[in-house]
């Protein structure tokens, strides 16, 4: 007995995926813009070629032949963290950060503490049950 291969489930396609692909290029190369996405290029395949294909079988195949929107991916130089964390002299900049905790009364509520960045000592602590920034920046009030 021969061996079963895994395929596609569900009826073939009508139409291969090297023809769709051709297809695709073609309609990349005809309009006037740069970049454009998956759904632009499904939703024009569909006018006078009247190719009628899925969506996700469009972004499929874009997405392996590196054909999608060039704005998707990134510009330029990465931007590395240069700066320090720490300070010299106390109270110039602080940390918060905030924890959930499960509590037999209240239930769960949020505790948020601020730290100093010079010698890392605790300045101030915080309970409520929203987390939210008001929350977060009240230990430093």
């Amino acid at each position: 007995m021969a061996p079963i291969i895994p395929g596609r489930r569900g009826p073939k396609p009508k139409m291969r995926d090297a023809d769709l692909l051709k297809a695709i290029r073609d309609d990349l190369v005809a309009p006037p813009f740069i970049g454009e996405g998956h759904r632009n290029v499904w939703a024009r395949l569909r006018i006078p070629p009247d190719i009628w294909v899925s969506r996700t079988r469009v972004l499929r195949l874009m997405r392996e032949h590196s054909l999608l929107s060039p704005h998707r991916q990134a510009r330029g130089e990465p931007n590395l963290h240069d700066g320090r964390i720490t300070t010299d002299c106390p109270n110039e900049m602080w940390g918060t950060g905030g924890a959930r905790i499960s509590t037999v009364d209240d239930g769960m509520v949020w505790i948020f503490s601020a730290v100093d960045q010079c010698d890392g000592t605790c300045t101030g602590i915080h309970a409520a049950k929203i987390d939210d920034r008001f929350a977060a920046l009240d230990p430093i009030s």
